[in-house]
């Protein structure tokens, strides 16, 4: 696995393990201690808590860096655990540098800075041309409802339509 999609795990690792939200990211970002599109991990938190004295963050920022930093253990093993997720299940890691990131997801806010796909990522870029469809289902699907999302999926991708699962 490439140096930058153990960085990109870390971070995905960090916003679910801490529960990492926009008005803390936003705050970081408009006092210039994060870039906007960047992806910080441990190091840089570590960074920004050294330096937050002088910041003047909110007392929500200030708990959320000490969160971050004292689940240190709990982020970089769920960062461990993912990349064995990801290499086992051939799964791609994707960000909004990456040539197959959706264009018109670039454009839209609250979409996803990082996400993973499997299969054809090429297919991701031609979202925009060919379009997407979301197949939602039961946890406890019948026999038929298997069949018929295997048919419909499959007929759909074929015609180069993106099949995307939020996988709730």
């Amino acid at each position: 696995m490439q140096e930058r999609d153990i960085k990109l795990l870390e971070n995905t690792a960090i916003r679910f393990v801490t529960r990492l939200d926009y008005y803390v990211m936003r705050e970081l970002i408009s006092s210039g201690f994060v870039q906007k599109d960047s992806y910080p991990v441990m190091e840089d938190f570590q960074r920004i808590k050294k330096e937050a004295s002088q910041a003047g963050f909110t007392e929500k920022t200030l708990s959320k860096l000490d969160d971050i930093i004292s689940s240190r253990s709990k982020v970089m093993d769920a960062v461990e655990k993912y990349a064995d997720i990801i290499e086992k299940q051939g799964i791609s890691v994707l960000c909004k540098e990456d040539r197959d990131y959706p264009f018109s997801w670039k454009e839209l806010s609250g979409m996803p800075p990082v996400f993973f796909a499997k299969g054809d990522t090429s297919i991701l870029s031609g979202i925009t041309l060919k379009g997407a469809v979301s197949i939602v289902g039961s946890r406890q699907p019948g026999r038929y409802s298997l069949y018929a999302t295997r048919e419909f999926s499959s007929k759909l991708s074929k015609q180069g339509v993106a099949v995307v699962s939020g996988m709730a």
